[in-house]
């Protein structure tokens, strides 16, 4: 596979036909279609960024200084970016993507186009674009954005107008 996409829609089916009657009771085997237990279980094929899964993966394959490399087998370069509002932001200000929505093909293309600064582990990233977004210097109003404080307002057509 290109990418981890397959592997999580196999993982995902896998957990959804689990035998789920001793937790629900009666003689329902799956869990109901309306189940909020669904929701930690996202499927890349039906559209979502799956950033839970993908923050999980980054954390087990990579082995840095945040992330501890228990699972080698699975090479970083099919790591897809852990997309949730603050990297999709901070990737849109950036042009790493125009997509509106923070969705699996969103996440494929901010992995794809970070693919050019490491081909080999797009996925470092994450953590120094993320941060920006949570310490809530690249905000969704432009004008209440601290691109003043921001480490990567060169690269930002926004913060390098801002500064200007």
């Amino acid at each position: 596979d290109p990418d981890v996409a397959g592997m999580l829609s196999r993982v995902t089916r896998r957990i959804l036909a689990f035998d789920f009657r001793p937790v629900l009771g009666g003689a329902r085997r799956t869990l109901p279609a309306d189940s909020p237990v669904r929701f930690f279980f996202p499927d890349p094929a039906e559209g979502s960024a799956c950033k839970r899964w993908n923050l999980f993966l980054r954390w087990m394959v990579r082995k840095d200084a945040l992330d501890l490399g228990l699972w080698p087998g699975i090479p970083t370069d099919r790591l897809v970016i852990p997309t949730d509002t603050h990297i999709h932001l901070v990737s849109r200000r950036l042009g790493l993507t125009r997509r509106r929505s923070a969705d699996w093909k969103t996440a494929r293309e901010i992995t794809a186009r970070l693919k050019r600064f490491d081909p080999s582990d797009p996925v470092r990233y994450d953590y120094a674009l993320c941060r920006i977004g949570i310490h809530q210097i690249c905000r969704t109003e432009l004008r209440l954005s601290l691109c003043g404080k921001c480490l990567a307002r060169e690269a930002c057509p926004a913060g390098r107008r801002r500064a200007a």
